[in-house]
């Protein structure tokens, strides 16, 4: 966990790395509690991370521009290196003549000082000054961070429970559902709809599965 901290921290900043540290936190506190292992907790750290840490235009700038991306690049090979970058999306989407479908276009070396300057605007990202803060991607990419959190929650309150089987094999499957969202544009979208399946069929089991915790004497409370 304490490497996604520190990649949270470079991705965007400290405040995102805190939101991160705060929920996971929260998460393997109720296992510990429940005294059911670690398991749920590390799917989170992981499932939480790739959510909050979607590779968007800010990203993939930061990361092409880092200085030992390119150095590692330029040592592999003798004399000056021609960089050529092929990207997709946002100000150079293109489609296929064809199929219609997004493709990504070849750029040359005149595009690095665009990455640089939009590297060094990450901290932009998701307030009024971001100009894809509307953009469908960013949409959806909000959508399942806000999923997410309210499945932490959910995990949580069943560790707070007795839980069975049913519920603990939810209880490990609902965090690793962001492992299934995978690429970018339609290709994420079809992805998104086939993740949510899983998710639905996650949150049933655990809903069916919970025993809310009785004590003698105590007002059940509805699961």
């Amino acid at each position: 966990m304490e490497l996604h901290r520190r990649e949270l921290t470079a991705y965007e900043g400290a405040a995102l790395a805190k939101r991160y540290k705060a929920r996971i936190d929260a998460i393997a506190a109720a296992e510990k509690r429940a005294g059911h292992g670690e398991r749920p907790a590390t799917f989170a750290a992981c499932g939480y991370y790739m959510l909050l840490a979607r590779k968007d235009e800010f990203e993939v700038a930061r990361l092409l521009m880092d200085p030992g991306f390119r150095s590692q690049i330029e040592s592999q090979f003798e004399g000056a290196v021609d960089f050529h970058f092929h990207l997709g999306g946002g100000a150079v989407a293109t489609n296929h003549p064809v199929t219609g479908k997004p493709v990504k276009r070849e750029l040359r070396e005149w595009i690095v000082s665009a990455m640089k300057t939009l590297a060094a605007m990450r901290r932009l990202r998701n307030t009024w000054a971001d100009p894809w803060q509307y953009s469908p991607e960013r949409k959806l990419a909000a959508e399942w961070v806000r999923r997410y959190d309210a499945d932490v929650q959910h995990i949580e309150q069943a560790l707070a429970g007795a839980v069975d089987a049913r519920s603990r094999t939810a209880l490990c499957e609902l965090p690793r559902v962001p492992k299934k969202l995978r690429g970018y544009g339609h290709v994420r979208e079809a992805h998104s709809t086939q993740a949510l399946g899983v998710r639905d069929q996650a949150l049933e089991r655990l809903a069916a599965g919970y025993v809310e915790k009785r004590t003698v004497g105590q007002v059940p409370t509805a699961a």
